[in-house]
């Protein structure tokens, strides 16, 4: 038996239309990109996955692929034309399942907040013994499944449980994206929990990858059963108001908004962005911070069919291409703010991030088929933080947008929208039998009065270079609210060699402490902590 890797570029039109599971129908194009037989190719595994979509009229997949071919094979003969291929790169490894751990830990460490980072820090926790509490303002998945359906029903806002709220925080009902930049074994540790959990076995090869918002929520739930089996504790239906700092700068108690009191001989607060009132709280009990640039920005909508055009050159698409991505950039010129596409949304949907009556915000959410019809894309513009004196004044700014954004919708959470070039012209225009994947429905404003001067500047620019590199673009887009939760405007300084806050035994970790944005980088920085707070010092 032989096992060798290889990489392949395969055409689309190699594969039947009507195929949509062609990661396991590869044996017959591996024999003929090889010349092996078919009946020697014993097993494959595919390693890596993405997709060239430069020449619209020869669309390219690129596998990297571990073959594994019977004895009689000579494989040295594969590779005369490319001998590099034949050795696959060693991948580094984590070490988390094998910690080199401290002796008397305290059994029950606190965890607030049961998004992706504090998820993951919880469930390694577990792995080595401890029986954390976890903490969180929300429910337990079904029960948050069905507040947000009641939402729908009756438009009164739960601020408690929400999309932004509850089990598994506001990645659970969103796209799912589990794209990241960063480079870290232990990546590959998140990427296997969710497999085991119950996420797709392609999230573990593919470039893009991606869950959706049907397998999200079980997801979720069943890493939380597997913590409980370890001994872990889930608190629902529990707002921290506030931590309990001695006057020797260490964590002695969590304080909850209904008068109780929690232990915590360490904690660890991976809060979410939008706890802005516990952030605040944190901050005036003195925990060092700093504030730190944040971005707001709209989101656009498009027919899915016009974005697979443009990014395929077809629309009747074969069944193993997913509905198209885009990602787009507008660089700053002198004196206007660049502008970027963030979180689009292929075949999804425009949801409300309600966490306060009386405030709207959007976000982007996809099923895993991506099916909806229509795309969607948050347009985002920096803004500094040496523009503002403190988290006050920013989160001000913030729930001002939001606040207008609902006014504007006519205050029962329908979102205000303004077709893209009525949007740079400074005109309400009209919305006439304008479809939209929001359920709440659309109403005709005027977002261009509602965003800051110079944020509406930088995103009429980006459209107007977005139209040249996409024709249509704007011409066929319609914007729709204000996207305000995107990234904390604050972080909370930490210990590099620990993790640990200005406050011994205190981690904030994930997307509230300033160091994440979006699942992977959250559920990893979770996953440090975790692993700096239970390993030894070599």
């Amino acid at each position: 038996m032989h096992t060798f890797t290889k990489q392949f570029k395969i055409s689309v039109n190699d594969f039947p239309k009507g195929m949509a599971d062609i990661d396991s129908h590869l044996t017959p194009l591996i024999s003929k990109k090889t010349g092996i037989e078919e009946k020697h190719i014993l097993s494959y595994k595919i390693l890596g996955k993405s997709l060239d979509a430069r020449k619209k009229s020869n669309l390219i997949f690129n596998f990297k692929i571990e073959i594994e071919v019977d004895p009689s094979i000579n494989i040295n003969d594969l590779f005369l034309d490319d001998p590099a291929q034949q050795l696959s790169k060693k991948n580094k490894n984590h070490n988390l399942n094998s910690l080199n751990v401290k002796k008397d830990l305290p059994v029950n460490p606190v965890v607030i907040g049961t998004g992706p980072a504090g998820l993951m820090t919880a469930y390694l926790l577990a792995q080595y013994g401890l029986k954390p509490i976890i903490i969180d303002i929300g429910k337990p998945v079904d029960e948050r499944k069905k507040d947000i359906k009641t939402f729908f029903t009756d438009r009164k806002a739960n601020p408690k449980s929400n999309f932004a709220f509850g089990e598994g925080g506001a990645g659970t009902f969103s796209d799912g994206k589990l794209f990241t930049r960063t480079k870290d074994p232990k990546i590959k540790f998140i990427l296997e929990t969710f497999v085991k959990a119950g996420a797709p076995e392609e999230i573990l090869y593919l470039k893009r990858p991606h869950i959706g918002s049907d397998i999200l929520p079980e997801m979720v739930k069943n890493i939380r059963q597997e913590i409980e089996k370890l001994g872990g504790k889930f608190v629902w239906n529990s707002e921290v108001d506030s931590l309990i700092i001695e006057n020797d700068s260490s964590l002695k108690n969590i304080a909850l908004a209904n008068g109780e009191k929690i232990s915590a001989p360490v904690c660890f607060a991976a809060v979410g962005h939008s706890a802005r009132k516990l952030i605040k709280n944190m901050i005036e009990s003195g925990i060092e911070h700093s504030l730190k640039d944040f971005q707001i920005g709209c989101r656009i909508e498009h027919t899915q069919e016009f974005i697979d055009k443009k990014q395929y050159g077809i629309t009747n698409l074969p069944k193993c291409l997913g509905a198209a991505e885009y990602n787009l950039v507008n660089k700053p010129k002198e004196n206007i703010s660049g502008a970027t596409t963030f979180c689009m949304c292929p075949g999804g949907i425009i949801v409300p991030m309600v966490t306060e009556d009386g405030h709207l915000s959007t976000n982007g959410m996809s099923k895993y088929a991506r099916n909806s019809g229509f795309a969607n894309s948050a347009i985002i513009v920096n803004q500094k933080a040496q523009n503002f004196p403190d988290i006050n004044e920013v989160f001000n700014f913030i729930e001002g947008i939001e606040k207008k954004v609902f006014n504007a919708g006519g205050g029962d959470y329908s979102f205000p929208a303004q077709k893209a070039y009525s949007f740079i012209r400074k005109e309400t225009g009209n919305l006439d039998n304008q479809e939209t994947s929001c359920n709440l429905g659309i109403v005709p404003a005027r977002l261009d009065g509602i965003l800051p001067d110079r944020t509406f500047t930088a995103i009429s620019e980006a459209l107007k270079y977005f139209e040249k590199v996409m024709p249509g673009f704007m011409k066929s887009g319609v914007l729709i609210g204000a996207e305000t939760k995107i990234s904390s405007p604050v972080r909370f300084i930490r210990n590099m060699d620990t993790f640990q806050s200005s406050v011994d035994n205190l981690y904030i970790v994930g997307e509230g402490a300033g160091y994440a944005g979006g699942i992977i980088s959250a559920a990893l920085d979770g996953l440090r902590s975790a692993e700096k707070y239970l390993s030894k010092v070599e």
